[in-house]
């Protein structure tokens, strides 16, 4: 062990840089944001609470922790709160790149949004999925495909931020600008 943290300072000494790059990986220049479900959907004559899940993921597709997550729900009308009774949550993702929240219908009926704000070392972008408070069951071609995404559990509101100058190119990805558009 003493040989070992003896290499580590002789080579801190020679490359100075050494250590501290190896402890920190560089910041992405752009983000992949997921959400999963792509829509919420309450049944109103039953008690209901949803788990809403955001994934974020650096250009080469790993994890990104401790990204800032902010969940928003309409402050009034149809919608939702969270296990502490508040219309915003805050939560920081996960070392697998996820932040959940919980969220329990309100008494209202109509269709509403979940904001979902990310941030990460300058990089801001917001995400809105979509809502509905519904009394018993509503027909597939009312609802249309967004309840037929969320419902098969596929991935919904997929966006990449980043930084000014050329970036990846991936399929089904939206790029905005840092700090820019909503996508609905």
């Amino acid at each position: 062990m003493r040989q070992v943290i003896g290499l580590a300072l002789v080579l801190g000494l020679i490359f100075p840089g050494w250590l501290r790059a190896a402890q920190l990986p560089p910041a992405p220049s752009s983000l992949q944001i997921a959400t999963m479900p792509a829509a919420l959907r309450f049944d109103l004559r039953r008690p209901s609470s949803l788990q809403l899940e955001v994934q974020v993921r650096d250009p080469q597709g790993r994890p990104v922790r401790r990204a800032i997550v902010v969940f928003l729900l309409p402050g009034s009308g149809a919608s939702a709160y969270f296990l502490n009774s508040g219309r915003m949550e805050t939560v920081m993702t996960d070392d697998n790149g996820v932040a959940r929240v919980t969220l329990t219908r309100a008494a209202n009926a109509g269709n509403w949004a979940v904001t979902v704000q990310v941030q990460y070392n300058g990089l801001r972008g917001e995400v809105t999925v979509p809502a509905q408070n519904v009394a018993g069951i509503v027909p597939a071609v009312k609802w249309g495909a967004i309840g037929g995404v969320a419902a098969g559990g596929a991935v919904a509101a997929v966006i990449l931020l980043k930084h000014s100058g050329p970036g990846p190119t991936m399929p089904n990805l939206t790029t905005i600008t840092a700090g820019a558009a909503t996508i609905r």
